[in-house]
């Protein structure tokens, strides 16, 4: 996944640089909208979902919770003691985790910031991997898109949240994440940089999912802990 962003970011790079070689144009030109008339055009989903990703005005905010923080003591020390692992948990007491996870709600149309939440705040990390849920219900289309993103600074260019909705099995939902080299350059915005800016897409993942009537556990989980920052940006469209 590391690897997948560096050659996404490159692309944009290399792309800025032809911009200017050939172009001679302004930092004006080289805005986002500007790709337009490059013929860099997205699908119309996509450049709805990155409008609403650009903005970083943090409104509506869930916190997802650890594992840990989430089960009863018993448990808790077995996850700690690695005796059981999430997967195992997820199986044996589905129900129980959705339950405790109904103030954590993904909802669709709207732009979410997702931090991770401990409950014991006087704990040195919050780790890497958090949970949420997701209802999908009577009467919503069953295929959408998942897209993420992130409140950029110099330090997590190169991070990403990596999503996956869990059923009662502890097994994923499948879904496809491929993107379009069209939306990559099109969703793109300058991020203040040591010495300049840098072009960086403001898709940092799109997930097409099929997902059956339900309730599921959305897991998050972080590249990064200490370079992530404090959130990420979530956002479900239908199809």
């Amino acid at each position: 996944m590391y690897h997948k962003y560096q050659n996404i970011i490159s692309f944009l790079s290399l792309f800025l640089f032809s911009t200017l070689l050939l172009g001679g144009f302004g930092c004006d030109a080289l805005l986002p909208d500007k790709f337009e008339e490059e013929k860099y055009n997205s699908p119309a989903i996509d450049a709805q979902a990155s409008s609403i990703l650009s903005q970083d005005t943090t409104g509506n905010i869930i916190s997802a919770r650890r594992m840990l923080d989430i089960v009863d003591s018993i448990t808790r020390e077995r996850l700690l003691a690695d005796s059981i692992t999430e997967d195992q948990v997820i199986i044996a007491q589905y129900d129980a985790l959705i339950d405790s996870l109904n103030n954590v709600p993904l909802i669709r149309d709207s732009l979410q910031f997702v931090q991770f939440l401990n409950r014991d705040l006087t704990q040195d990390t919050i780790g890497s991997v958090a949970y949420a849920l997701l209802n999908v219900s009577a009467g919503q289309s069953k295929d959408f898109y998942l897209y993420t993103s992130l409140i950029y600074t110099q330090s997590n260019i190169n991070e990403y949240i990596s999503v996956r909705l869990i059923k009662r099995d502890a097994s994923a939902v499948t879904f496809s994440e491929d993107m379009i080299m069209e939306t990559i350059s099109s969703s793109s915005q300058l991020v203040p940089v040591a010495g300049g800016t840098l072009l960086v897409p403001t898709i940092k993942a799109r997930y097409r999912i099929h997902a059956d009537e339900g309730v599921y556990l959305v897991r998050f989980t972080k590249s990064n802990v200490l370079a992530f920052g404090r959130f990420a940006k979530i956002l479900i469209l239908s199809i």
